[in-house]
């Protein structure tokens, strides 16, 4: 496996298993492409994604004194912000000790629904990616974004920050920055063809992974019928070798 130029940051416990929820077909994807979809981080319903709050701005407004007046500083990181929505791409993870009843409700379904287990550590190196794909894992941060006047004003910073009505969700992320479709196609020579401008992925990329070495076990929804689990069963039995099992979550006591 090729070394991914990348970054991480642990939470405090460095251990804790991470969770990603997904649909059936979905998950179908997954394993038959043997990649993970990245999405824009445009595309999230969260209208708070990335967003720059009266700090940063103001922040931005003493670093960058260049700009004659603050309308045209404004204007500006609006266009840089709106671009970078358009080229940040995000995986996202739930850091959790067991699955949850809230994520498989929020995420994918009680009855035909799939969660892939896995660590940070596995995560960070299964990923593939392409030649020029860099990633950055690191926990959400919940608190008030409108408010703080805490932060690092970077790309990865803005999209690992989230509202606190959020926290529900423990969040870890991995991010690539700056992807855009058609990075491959332009190099020093061609900069100056405007034909070969930067054009952001529609949704969001698909990235390649090492499936097996990501994978602690697969986790089947906690109300799915018998024949789902079998199925699920069988589809990955034909690929792979890993533990499946159902969530216990509606388990009766002994």
């Amino acid at each position: 496996m090729k070394e991914i130029p990348s970054t991480i940051e642990y939470p405090e416990n460095q251990n804790i298993p991470i969770w990603r929820y997904l649909s059936f077909s979905k998950f179908m994807d997954l394993i038959s492409t043997n990649s993970i979809f990245f999405s824009r981080a445009d595309k999230f319903e969260d209208n708070f994604e990335g967003f720059v709050n009266k700090a940063h701005q103001n922040w931005i407004a003493e670093e960058f004194k260049r700009f004659k007046t603050f309308e045209e500083l404004k204007s500006n990181l609006e266009y840089l912000y709106e671009k970078s929505k358009e080229s940040t791409l995000i995986s996202c993870w739930n850091m959790s000790e067991t699955d949850s009843l809230g994520m498989w409700k929020s995420y994918c379904s009680e009855h035909e629904g799939i969660a892939i287990k896995s660590t940070i550590d596995k995560l960070k190196d299964s990923l593939i990616g392409d030649e020029n794909d860099n990633f950055h894992i690191k926990p959400v941060k919940y608190l008030d974004i409108e408010n703080t006047k805490e932060f690092e004003f970077n790309v990865v910073e803005l999209y690992t920050l989230k509202r606190l009505q959020f926290g529900f969700e423990n969040e870890l992320r991995v991010i690539m920055s700056s992807s855009y479709s058609n990075e491959s196609e332009i190099n020093f020579e061609n900069l100056k063809n405007e034909s070969l401008a930067l054009e952001p992925y529609e949704f969001g990329k698909s990235v390649k992974i090492d499936f097996k070495g990501l994978v602690d076990e697969i986790v089947i929804s906690p109300k799915a019928s018998k024949w789902f689990v079998e199925l699920v069963e069988r589809m990955v039995n034909l690929i792979y070798d890993v533990p499946i099992r159902k969530s216990e979550i509606y388990k009766k006591p002994e």
